[in-house]
């Protein structure tokens, strides 16, 4: 089968179509793109208005004994009542050694 040879004028007619298409498809990649922008900077921001509440621990729960007892606040803590009531044995890390090369950088060979 003999390939037909194509008019010139139905090639630059498809092209006029094919750049429309090129366009509306970047418009609707940008257009989307700043959908997304926007959806995260208002979830960001909606984000940063609201509070969430922490977990309570020990030393805030003596922290409003204090406060409750007439004390400063954190006076309890500042007595070295905190962390002298309950000590926690301490971890012990491993040693890392150190291997040094007494000859590291020390010749060099400059015969290039």
């Amino acid at each position: 089968m003999a390939v037909q040879p194509i008019d010139l004028s139905t090639i630059y007619s498809q092209m006029d179509k094919i750049g429309q298409f090129n366009a509306s498809q970047v418009q609707t990649a940008s257009m989307s793109n700043r959908q997304h922008l926007e959806k995260t900077a208002q979830q960001q921001t909606q984000k940063a208005q609201t509070v969430t509440e922490t977990s309570q621990s020990e030393d805030s729960a003596k922290i409003k004994a204090d406060v409750s007892q007439g004390g400063g606040a954190g006076q309890g803590l500042l007595q070295g009542e905190g962390k002298s009531a309950k000590q926690e044995p301490e971890i012990k890390k491993p040693t890392v050694y150190e291997i040094k090369d007494p000859n590291l950088a020390q010749h060099y060979d400059i015969t290039n």
